[in-house]
């Protein structure tokens, strides 16, 4: 009986030592490609990510991007920002049709020919305090008020001493100029503030290529030290924004 336990035991050892040495070499398999699956995917992926990203460096500033500000549901204003920073206004035709695109998620025929399209959210920028334009202190919510107005100068001019209405330029122009003054003051100082609006969710950015789609989960620090975006480019179209205020 003794002998018979012990060839039990070396029967039951060796059928262990057969099934442990599968597994482990099933595991070791199944480690080893799920390693390069893994491998090959990441190089894939940020291969895809740097075409993106030159891409993105290398037609932002010398393609026309538009620009709209959405606020519960309507297209309050936009323009086509061409190279260099000038605007086209859109017309309130345009801004219509946007508005019903926008609320079916047509993007594809809001962008047109455009190279990008960003449609800021009114609740990307603060709504209280002032903003300093141009030596001047213009009150936010007073400029937020006109953008949602359908008539926006009279809205502007209210309580505004010594101002003349002659002196206001057209709805579209006025709404449009508006725009620019709070975009230049909240978003215009570093690229990193639209991508952290967007992360919020306070602006959609059409096409939403792989890099957009990817820099939503990335932590500012990391996309600043990657150098995805570029200081130099990005201020040059505020500076052309500017500019064109300017002019009015």
């Amino acid at each position: 009986m003794a002998y018979l336990s012990l060839i039990l035991i070396l029967i039951v050892v060796i059928i262990l030592f057969i099934i442990f040495k599968t597994v482990l070499k099933a595991f070791f398999k199944l480690f080893f490609y799920t390693f390069l699956i893994l491998f090959l995917a990441s190089g894939v992926l940020g291969y895809l990510i740097y075409k993106d990203a030159m891409d993105f460096k290398d037609n932002f500033t010398i393609s026309d991007n538009l620009l709209l500000l959405e606020d519960n549901g309507k297209i309050l204003t936009g323009f086509v920002l061409h190279p260099g920073g000038e605007p086209s206004i859109l017309t309130s035709q345009q801004l219509n049709d946007f508005t019903n695109y926008y609320n079916s998620k047509q993007y594809g025929n809001m962008i047109g020919s455009n190279y990008k399209m960003f449609i800021i959210k009114m609740s990307a920028f603060k709504p209280e305090g002032t903003v300093d334009y141009d030596g001047q202190q213009l009150d936010r919510k007073r400029l937020i008020d006109s953008l949602r107005s359908d008539n926006p100068a009279n809205t502007y001019l209210q309580g505004v001493s010594g101002a003349a209405q002659n002196n206001i330029a057209d709805d579209a122009t006025l709404k449009a100029s508006f725009f620019v003054i709070l975009y230049t003051d909240d978003l215009g100082t570093d690229p990193l503030n639209i991508i952290f609006k967007y992360k919020e969710g306070n602006i959609v950015i059409y096409p939403e290529t792989i890099m957009f789609k990817i820099i939503k989960y990335m932590p500012l620090d990391i996309i600043s030290s990657a150098g995805l975006l570029s200081d130099k480019l990005y201020k040059q179209n505020i500076t052309g924004m500017i500019a064109w205020l300017g002019r009015l």
